[in-house]
């Protein structure tokens, strides 16, 4: 098989490892694989020894897409990651596919670092990295792989919007659960992977008719994805809406689907702990702009997630 090819058919998990080997490889050190999620635009954190002694630090986003080019978004992401920490010198991006013009503009202003399939292929290449799937599975189960994707907080938490303008508020409290609505997804369990739900969404994308022609193709894996793999029994949901937390609840069961008409049903049960309004007039700024983002969920921080939690001590 082909190194394009070998890369395609990594899963995101695959990737990730294999990116982590690559910049081993380069000669970076102290590598750690972040969280599934709560990553705030980085997936990897790495140091370059530099001939004067010390290390310089640097964050790396890995976008393992095929179909869909790396737009701008990305990254002001991560250059937002990388300004709003003082021990980080710079950031990386690495996608298996290619930037938009507008991307590599804006890395250019901002001084993050692209590399695109042609120069991945390259690379490893040039450092021999054993691109065999099984090889690289084994690889990473070896006493020398980066932190991985074990890792992760006990409880995370997450910001739901029960529908525009908080429309399915009084059926989230009174029925016990949070949903999201999407045409034509079907259920999620089916999708494997983040990569493979991305080339679903594509190929929906691309069939006129579908009704997802004018669809994000990043927002609508995030959202998806986040609401049928990475939410947990025991995590915690702010339902919002219109600046106010109108209720806390910790996710009491697994993801469930059930088909719809126009819309499939996704949903979650949930034991509402507090019930109470909450204006959000008093939090941080900037987690009140992120809560105000136009969205339907949003992954926090534990530390916001704690600093929201306060409003009710």
């Amino acid at each position: 098989m082909s190194q394009q090819g070998a890369i395609a058919n990594m899963s995101w998990q695959e990737f990730e490892q294999f990116i982590a080997r690559l910049f081993k490889a380069l000669g970076y050190i102290n590598i750690q694989l972040t969280p599934d999620t709560g990553d705030e635009g980085k997936d990897i954190e790495l140091e370059l020894p530099i001939p004067m002694g010390g290390t310089m630090k640097f964050l790396v986003e890995c976008k393992h897409w095929q179909k869909t080019s790396v737009g701008r978004p990305v990254v002001q992401k991560l250059h937002s990651a990388v300004v709003t920490d003082p021990t980080v010198n710079g950031g990386i991006i690495v996608t298996s596919g290619r930037f938009t013009s507008g991307a590599v503009e804006y890395a250019g202003k901002t001084g993050i670092k692209l590399i695109d399939g042609d120069e991945l292929y390259c690379l490893a290449r040039s450092k021999e990295i054993d691109l065999d799937r099984k090889a690289a599975l084994a690889k990473s189960d070896s006493h020398d792989r980066p932190e991985a994707h074990t890792v992760r907080q006990k409880i995370r938490y997450w910001k739901i919007s029960p529908g525009k303008g908080g429309m399915y508020w009084n059926d989230f409290r009174e029925l016990g659960f949070i949903a999201v609505f999407w045409q034509g997804v079907g259920d999620l369990r089916r999708f494997r992977s983040w990569g493979e739900l991305e080339d679903f969404i594509c190929r929906k994308k691309e069939t006129p008719g579908s009704g997802w022609e004018t669809a994000k193709v990043e927002y609508n894996c995030d959202q998806l994805w986040w609401f049928g793999h990475q939410m947990q029994v025991g995590d915690i949901v702010f339902a919002y809406s219109r600046k106010t937390i109108l209720g806390v609840g910790r996710i009491a069961g697994e993801y469930e689907f059930e088909k719809g008409g126009d819309l499939d049903f996704h949903y979650r049960p949930v034991e509402w702990i507090e019930l109470e309004s909450k204006s959000i007039s008093d939090l941080p700024r900037a987690l009140q702009k992120k809560l105000e983002q136009q969205v339907t969920i949003i992954d926090l921080s534990e530390r916001e997630g704690r600093q929201i939690m306060a409003m009710y001590d």
